[in-house]
């Protein structure tokens, strides 16, 4: 998500010694970070398949109402959450006492065997089973009858099941490695897919019979950019007797986020198109808002997945659970997968094609993509337009490139002259950026590879061929993220050592999730694993599929294109700090950007050219009447930087309104620590104030000695009179900051300023909101942790 997310904040940076001393990168059971239990509510849209969804208080939909129980085409088998949505708590007693009842069988089992229980290493508790100790579990596992799961693995393979993934920030992409892992593991032939991978008229019964969807929104209700293509496809007006989807077995699993006006849009219009296509559903499709939490509602929902997979896959109605070897083989730690047969073919290149490889490198990016220009203006990640000119820079924060208490925000901007780019207050920039060198020296080192070799390896959408591996590091793969569990997971066979490969294979089991919690506990990457794990050799190849493409980072835009023009300006929070292990960290988008101003600075020539591409926004955007409407913006820290934008364009707008134009209220709220260090853009704003083009101007500061803490919702609340007096003339709310907890603590603000103010119980202020929410008076530009993708 955009607003000028920072890459990892240092309060999110938190290293714990493990191993030897070193620190691994947490990530979290779902998508990298830390997750909470939430509750089910709100039936599925009309015309979609029925849907299990999860939600808070959140602006997702009717508060408290229950999912519905319609039922989808498919004849799936019978587990009651499967056939019918259920609510979350109910839901989530089921997954606990069936979880019991396989823990006491497993429990039963292995005790009947004389069989003692792995221990975790680690993280306490005795040391982990040796290779050959893990290769005898996995073969009882294989040998013992199978779990209602997997029942008839003979038919399991019948048919491919593709896990197709819409990932914005990488969230959809783990879970979907995940379940197609999880699928394999039970005999299913599985496949994640990247939906770049997807052709629309390549989809058919034939060639993809049963799929999994895992999509999320980004921006407000956009497509991700690796799903785009498809999506406008699917969305494509035809005859409704076209069907070329017909036959076609699917399920989703949607991630959003309900701060958001448009939740879940892009998982429900999958689920609503496939099903206008001809596809069936054969299990309900599931809702997980990160707002609360997703992964209690993913295990929740994924805990029936197989069974109602294994009917479609094999025509067969699971057996019943509950044989005991079968609880015990289930109970083992999930062991690793075999990799040869599935990671990508590389073909290292020499003589002629190695040279041509990296002359082309060299002169990238190509005269012809320097100079591509898209008629409309609309660019993408995978045609950017690429700024030539030297890009411009100042720190917003006191301490200039040093920064001040840890904090440093940059104002930069960026000449998009002659690119047909038109946009608006609210709407982002997408940059596309480049690894760290010297981490990618250190990664290259570590692995024992030439930068300069080159090769060639098809089908993985976001590795050039041929390429040369250190491009390949620098620009296509993220090797700084947060570790996830598929990560891991692929790594694990290619350890030499057996402890060592046992003590991975731990981590990234189920078995494994609290010491994966404990142990893998910082914002890192590849690096830091390798070095915790001395024996971890992985190829080429595994790396090349296992590790997430380089995303490109969003930024919400500062600029008016009446005042500024060609020009796109961003503030951004430049991420760089020291770890609890003594090591320095840093954010890659950010530090990338700070040194490539930094060089454009100092010369009056190109620093090299930067793609970008915007993202428009749906929703979050000034009101059409910028004079009369009445606006209240909500923004600390970076969350401030699209306002910036708005105040111009009214700005311009009061310049040409008549005298006697009615000229609405417009009340900005802003936080950050000290007004002498972090008050971004103060001299503009304090000068709107004084014009008139702000009605109000508010801050609150956190950090001031001899001052308590003060919050945006804590001055929302001081200045309730005046805030629901706005609110009685229909002001628009614009939220825009960090929605782990101020986007939280701010709507529970207007909910009491509507009860102590507005005479209104506090679930009449509820609705009032949420109406709000509904007619797009309610806006939000908020991330969480790593992001809104989720």
């Amino acid at each position: 998500t955009h607003a000028s997310t920072t890459d990892v904040t240092p309060e999110r940076a938190m290293a714990v010694p493990v191993l030897g001393g070193v620190s691994l990168v947490v990530g979290g059971l779902v998508g990298g970070f830390l997750l909470r239990r939430k509750k089910l509510k709100h039936p599925p849209p009309s015309g979609s398949a029925s849907s299990v969804r999860s939600g808070g208080a959140g602006a997702g939909g009717n508060h408290g109402a229950q999912a519905s129980s319609s039922q989808s085409s498919a004849p799936a088998p019978a587990p009651a959450s499967a056939t019918a949505a259920t609510g979350g708590q109910a839901l989530l007693k089921q997954m606990k006492e069936r979880r019991a009842k396989q823990q006491e069988e497993a429990a039963n089992a292995k005790a009947a065997q004389e069989q003692p229980a792995p221990q975790p290493s680690g993280g306490g508790g005795g040391g982990a089973a040796s290779g050959p100790a893990l290769l005898a579990q996995l073969k009882a596992r294989r040998a013992a009858p199978l779990s209602s799961a997997n029942k008839s693995s003979s038919n399991l393979k019948a048919k491919p099941v593709f896990v197709l993934y819409a990932s914005q920030t990488g969230t959809c992409r783990e879970i979907a490695k995940n379940l197609a892992a999880e699928a394999s593991t039970k005999g299913f032939q599985a496949k994640a897919l990247d939906m770049r991978e997807v052709n629309f008229d390549n989809l058919s019964v034939a060639t993809h019979p049963v799929l999994v969807l895992v999509a999320s929104s980004t921006g407000d209700g956009d497509p991700p950019d690796n799903a785009a293509k498809l999506y406008t496809k699917v969305r494509k007006k035809r005859p409704a007797s076209e069907k070329p989807f017909a036959g076609i077995k699917y399920t989703t699993l949607g991630l959003g986020d309900s701060n958001y006006t448009r939740f879940m849009h892009v998982p429900r219009q999958f689920n609503k198109k496939f099903a206008d296509l001809g596809a069936e559903s054969f299990y309900n499709s599931g809702e997980a808002d990160e707002v609360d939490g997703i992964e209690p509602i993913i295990e929740a929902w994924t805990e029936d997945l197989w069974d109602a997979l294994t009917f479609v896959v094999t025509g067969e109605k699971p057996a019943g659970a509950g044989d005991a070897a079968a609880a015990a083989a289930a109970a083992l730690p999930a062991v690793a997968a075999p990799w040869p047969a599935q990671l990508p073919c590389v073909k290292w290149l020499s003589g002629t094609e190695h040279d041509t490889c990296l002359s082309t490198e060299a002169k990238a990016p190509a005269r012809d993509a320097i100079q591509y220009r898209d008629p409309k203006g609309m660019y993408s990640p995978d045609e950017p337009f690429f700024v030539t000119a030297p890009i411009t820079c100042r720190y917003l924060t006191a301490g200039g490139v040093k920064g001040v208490n840890g904090r440093k925000v940059m104002h930069v901007e960026l000449d998009v002259a002659g690119s047909g780019i038109r946009y608006n207050p609210g709407d982002a920039v997408g940059v596309s950026p480049e690894n760290d060198p010297s981490l990618v020296d250190s990664v290259l080192s570590r692995l024992g590879l030439n930068a300069d070799a080159t090769f060639m390896c098809e089908g993985i959408p976001h590795v050039p061929c041929p390429c040369s591996v250190r491009h390949v590091f620098s620009h296509c793969v993220d090797i700084s993220g947060a570790l996830k569990k598929s990560l891991v997971r692929s790594l694990a066979p290619f350890c030499k050592k057996a402890e060592e490969r046992s003590r991975m294979a731990h981590l990234a089991s189920k078995d494994g999730a609290k010491d994966f919690e404990k142990h893998v506990a910082n914002h890192d990457g590849l690096l830091q694993i390798l070095t915790a794990f001395p024996s971890c050799a992985p190829p080429l190849a595994c790396l090349l599929d296992a590790l997430p493409p380089l995303a490109p980072r969003l930024y919400s835009l500062t600029s008016a294109m009446c005042d500024d023009g060609e020009r796109l300006s961003v503030a951004l929070s430049v991420v760089e700090y020291a770890a609890k292990d003594g090591t320095s960290r840093r954010g890659v988008a950010s530090t990338w950007l700070e040194r490539v101003a930094s060089a454009s600075s100092s010369s009056s020539s190109p620093s090299g050219a930067i793609g970008v591409h915007l993202r428009k926004s749906a929703g979050f955007r000034p009101p059409v009447d910028v004079v009369g409407s009445s606006v209240i913006m909500v923004g600390p820290g970076t969350g401030v930087a699209p306002y910036r934008g708005f105040l111009k364009e009214r700005k311009f707008a009061l310049t040409s309104a008549s005298a006697d134009a009615t000229r609405g209220d417009w009340m900005l709220f802003f936080g950050c620590r000290h007004p002498e260090e972090d008050y971004l853009y103060r001299e503009e704003f304090e000068k709107h104030a004084a014009d008139g083009t702000l009605t109000k101007l508010v801050t609150a500061f956190s950090r001031v000695d001899g001052q308590p803490k003060s919050y945006v919702q804590h001055r929302l609340k001081e200045l309730g009179k005046d805030v629901n007096a706005a609110l009685a003339r229909g002001a628009s709310i614009f939220v825009c900051g960090d929605g782990a907890g101020m986007a939280k603590d701010v709507r529970a603000a207007f909910a009491d300023i509507m009860v102590t103010h507005g005479d209104m119980t506090g679930g009449e202020a509820e609705m009032a909101l949420q109406k709000m929410v509904s007619d797009g008076r309610y806006v939000t530009e908020v991330w969480c942790d790593e992001a809104h993708d989720e």
